[in-house]
């Protein structure tokens, strides 16, 4: 099998017919309408997810300690990758508050990640592929990802990154290229900025087994040239025996599995079909193989995952983006799109209206819902002032109480200035997994004398109460505080 020859298709330059215009100007008109909102949302102060506090948390102990990473054997977990942490920590320079920073970066990563679909639409179609993968991707995420935008995580800055390595792959002229070498080497740092990013490090490695031996190792050393700048560039921050803090326990179920990757599948159903038939409109090569191998994945990683507790949508974020771009190429493939200096090979021809039917029974399936929940949430805009406003007052209010506190969110406890001694999802997921006892977790919170904890409810099981503690918290402290954000639980004096 040979690597030599492989040249890109010729980019088509044409604009679309105009109904494709007009589906692709409405679809990208409310893409950008769902993310405003929710981009609203992230101005105000209240958490929008659990990340959020505890990503700043673990940005703050780099700060004071030079290491994310907690003393092992507490109750507080961080199972992330330590570049991250250096991002963050460094971006408190500018604001003390490291949830705005974590915020900040991460739509700067969104927005880059659409600009460079654009640009990878631009490689395989010219003008109109850019237009309609920029869209695409556009479209897809502020639907199916809306609650993920805007808040304080790695997510989006890695897949800045992996989309990044997928253009220079797309713009390499063969599996030899530099560009195909550099793509390797970028899909495999961009894991270390989020470490559920495999699925296209692994597509770049095993479309090259298609191409000569010596092409093949060639990018395997650059693969593991890049692990090892990765693991030693990590190692500055997170010490060497860093990817030991990746092994947290985690409760998995096959339930889990099916309830969250079914929808996901069925929902998404068209558009893996669309992205199947794009990726047929590419001229057989490198960047098809690639792009097939990628799509098929990071749909079934993904779908092994999701059985993890606490596992969100983001976990979907490579099969998003490659389905988007792959199911963008319809638009972008009207007539015969060959491939310069190879006699007699050509992509299939694609009829000038499948591009706008198509793309518009894709926005219709993954949009409406996005749509609806969005425009019941905005019947009650003033719900979003009033929450950023109790908000605050709970953070003036845990500020004023002695002692430690557990908080439910720990954006909350973060900042209100108090110490995280209890991460409630990791801690929990300790205690169902047996990697802890209830012994020791009453024995360590009752070291660290808590006098205050914020719950999602006034019971004793509510959420951000730990179990070992529930008859303590229901003899010893008393409910003072309650609204739409919760309720705090003060130690009786």
């Amino acid at each position: 099998m040979s690597g030599s020859s492989q040249l890109l298709p010729e980019k088509s330059e044409h604009l679309f017919d105009r109904w494709t215009v007009l589906v692709l100007l409405a679809a990208g008109v409310g893409a950008l309408g769902l993310i405003a909102v929710r981009l609203y949302e992230a101005t105000i102060v209240g958490p929008l997810n659990y990340n959020e506090g505890w990503n700043a948390y673990h940005a703050l102990r780099l700060q004071q300690t030079g290491s994310p990473y907690p003393p092992p054997g507490g109750l507080v977990v961080n199972n992330y990758t330590p570049l991250w942490f250096s991002l963050l920590s460094a971006a408190g320079i500018l604001t003390d508050n490291l949830i705005f920073a974590g915020r900040f970066i991460a739509t700067m990563g969104l927005w880059t990640m659409f600009a460079l679909a654009a640009a990878i639409g631009h490689a395989l179609r010219g003008s109109a592929g850019a237009l309609a993968a920029f869209v695409a991707v556009l479209f897809v995420f502020a639907s199916e990802a809306n609650l993920y935008i805007g808040i304080a995580d790695p997510q989006f800055v890695a897949q800045a990154a992996g989309a990044f390595a997928l253009l220079l792959c797309v713009r390499a002229r063969s599996a030899t290229d530099v560009q195909y070498l550099a793509a390797m080497a970028v899909a495999v740092l961009a894991g270390f900025l989020k470490h559920n990013l495999a699925a296209l490090p692994f597509a770049l490695l095993v479309a090259a087994l298609f191409e000569r031996r010596a092409t093949f190792l060639r990018v395997l050393l650059i693969a593991g040239v890049a692990l090892a700048a990765g693991y030693l560039l990590s190692a500055l921050v997170g010490g060497l025996a860093w990817p030991h803090q990746l092994l947290s326990a985690r409760v998995y179920t096959l339930a889990r599995l099916f309830r969250n990757g079914v929808p996901f599948v069925t929902a998404n159903a068209l558009g893996l079909f669309l992205a199947a038939v794009g990726l047929y409109t590419l001229p057989r090569g490198h960047v098809r193989r690639v792009l097939a191998i990628y799509l098929v994945t990071a749909v079934p990683l993904a779908l092994f995952f999701v059985g993890g507790d606490g596992v969100a949508v983001n976990i979907f974020f490579d099969s998003m983006v490659i389905m988007a771009i792959s199911a963008s190429l319809i638009a972008g493939a009207r007539g015969s799109i060959r491939r310069p200096g190879v006699a007699g090979t050509s992509a299939p021809q694609i009829p000038p209206w499948t591009g706008a039917l198509t793309l518009a029974a894709f926005f219709a399936v993954i949009g409406f819902p996005q749509f609806l929940e969005t425009g019941l949430r905005l019947r009650h805009p003033e719900e979003f002032d009033q929450r950023a406003r109790a908000f605050q007052d709970d953070v003036r209010f845990l500020r004023e109480q002695p002692g430690s506190a557990i908080c439910y969110q720990p954006a909350l406890c973060y900042l209100a200035g108090k110490p995280l001694v209890y991460d409630p999802f990791n801690a929990d997921q300790a205690l169902l997994t047996g990697a802890m006892s209830a012994d020791q977790v009453r024995n360590i919170l009752q070291r660290e004398n808590v006098q205050v904890i914020h719950a999602s409810g006034t019971t004793p099981d509510s959420r951000g109460v730990p179990a070992p503690l529930a008859a303590e918290v229901a003899s010893e402290f008393s409910v003072i505080r309650e609204n739409e954000n919760g309720a705090f639980y003060v130690r009786r004096r």
